[in-house]
């Protein structure tokens, strides 16, 4: 049943899913983690967080960028949050693409593609209807407890291309077979939550034998904008930590909807 439905979604994710993953890195991760690889091994960010993450590059604007119409689409950080790191692809922690250039950027995942299929991935490309991405990363820090969060939103040229796209990712991520996580309050049909990391971070011994890398994957829509969202952490990180910033993300976008 469930290899009968992957197959059934896989040829539209193949023009929107695998694009959409230069942008919304945590779909990569998602793929990797879900065909089993190995868990037991320390990620950078997590060997940098058994001291201090990194500081802030955005300096004194801690909060986020409101200075453009995508900037504005994005949550700025709540109380106990400030600006993550840099992501590592370069990009910054706080920054956009427009629509001409997502695509651009989109287009070129395809460069494994020959002839005739890669004409058909660029056409399916462009049927995406994508016109800008921001993209932010936070984090938040108390004693034994670190927690990363980084928010995609793609603004889509309608509600029906932002809800298809979240169609598309969430019956995958099922295909996958992901654990259901979290349900975000108030937003309980436009979002849904996975559990894409919950193991041991060391195998065995060792000073942190009982340190635990934890993740959560959250997708939604409004209107518009499709949302992407990556919550991460140690042991102390907990469902709701991922639901409550889902939701405050959402409730953002959904009262600047109604501003409008």
């Amino acid at each position: 049943m469930k290899s009968a439905r992957f197959r059934r979604v896989l040829p539209v994710a193949l023009a929107l899913t695998l694009a959409v993953v230069v942008v919304v890195a945590g779909a990569t991760y998602l793929a990797v983690t879900a065909e089993g690889a190995d868990r037991s091994a320390p990620t950078k960010v997590w060997d940098q967080a058994q001291g201090k993450l990194p500081d802030d590059p955005a300096g004194d604007l801690d909060r986020g960028r409101s200075d453009t119409p995508l900037s504005k689409l994005l949550l700025p950080a709540p109380y106990g949050y400030r600006l993550g790191p840099d992501r590592m692809t370069s990009d910054g922690n706080d920054g956009e693409l427009s629509g001409p250039q997502a695509l651009e950027r989109f287009k070129r995942t395809g460069g494994g593609l020959t002839g005739s299929e890669r004409r058909e991935f660029e056409r399916n490309v462009e049927r995406m209807g994508v016109e800008g991405v921001a993209w932010r990363t936070y984090v938040y820090e108390r004693e034994f407890q670190a927690v990363g969060v980084d928010v995609d939103v793609v603004r889509m040229a309608d509600g029906r291309k932002s809800r298809g796209l979240y169609a598309v990712q969430t019956s995958l991520v099922e295909a996958l077979e992901v654990p259901k996580g979290p349900k975000v309050d108030g937003h309980r049909k436009n979002t849904a939550c996975y559990v894409v990391h919950d193991s041991p971070l060391f195998a065995s011994g060792g000073e942190y034998e009982d340190y635990e890398l934890r993740e959560f994957v959250c997708y939604g829509y409004a209107g518009t904008d499709y949302v992407f969202m990556r919550t991460y952490g140690n042991n102390h990180l907990t469902p709701s930590d991922a639901s409550d910033f889902m939701k405050q993300q959402m409730d953002h976008l959904t009262i600047r909807r109604e501003a409008v």
